[in-house]
């Protein structure tokens, strides 16, 4: 049995503090920690301070004092061994960054998305099947639909200024987020075997009898592809907008 000295040892090996310490941003520091229940440990975390100007491509690219920080806090329960939460550690931060930029320049996804909620607010008993000449649209809501659909190009076309303040449109970005890094863990193997299976002549040789048996290299790397679809991971993302204090 371990002594209340050792337990507390294996309690805090892990225990980190970092410091932000940056102009305009409130939270001065963060905790993490971990222990692990197995070897290897299945979960996994991440923590990011990135600002809106930062390289949407190279989100770990020198930070420069900013009021605009963003920061990120990911933990990651790993189900049946650590490729997911792995793969989710690395990955999950990036592609939510692409969808948040996109939400920042007001991509024409989610203009659509805001103006279809401007128009369920001021008309929310009717349906999206009415008649349109049953619905008095707001003249305010009217003018920024025309704006954008009349649009010619990026550069002369009326954007709608600070998207991101809608709550709804950043909670959709960042769902969007989820589910398409989700495809793409489970579509990918799924694609790679089919073209696999589509050059195989004999059904009892789609698989390898044993590892190392028979294994091309397009074999290999689709199995290890499938890892991350199966082990499986929870995701949790808190994500604080310094901009918008939320």
């Amino acid at each position: 049995m371990l002594s209340t000295q050792e337990v507390n040892q294996l309690l805090k090996k892990y225990e980190t503090t970092f410091s932000v310490d940056r102009v305009g941003n409130p939270v001065y520091r963060y905790d993490t920690n971990h222990v692990a229940s197995n070897a290897p440990i299945e979960d996994d975390s991440l923590c990011a301070v990135m600002t809106r100007d930062q390289s949407e491509s190279d989100p770990k690219s020198l930070l420069k004092p900013s009021a605009k920080d963003m920061l990120f806090f990911g933990v990651f329960d790993g189900h049946s061994g650590w490729q997911t939460s792995k793969l989710l550690a690395e990955q999950l931060l990036p592609s939510v960054n692409r969808e948040l930029h996109s939400v920042f320049r007001s991509e024409p996804e989610y203009v659509t998305a805001y103006l279809a909620k401007q128009l369920a607010q001021a008309h929310p008993d009717k349906k999206a099947t009415d008649g349109a000449r049953e619905v008095q649209i707001p003249k305010g809501v009217m003018e920024k639909i025309w704006n954008i659909v009349t649009w010619n190009n990026r550069h002369n076309r009326t954007v709608i200024d600070n998207l991101d303040q809608d709550d709804d449109v950043v909670k959709l970005a960042i769902q969007n987020a989820f589910v398409k890094l989700d495809n793409q863990i489970v579509g990918r193997p799924l694609q790679m075997l089919a073209a696999y299976e589509a050059q195989r002549k004999s059904g009892d040789k789609s698989i390898p009898k044993a590892y190392g048996a028979d294994v091309t290299p397009q074999q290999t790397a689709s199995l290890q592809t499938l890892l991350p679809a199966l082990s499986g991971s929870c995701a949790l993302l808190a994500y604080i907008d310094t901009l918008r204090s939320k």
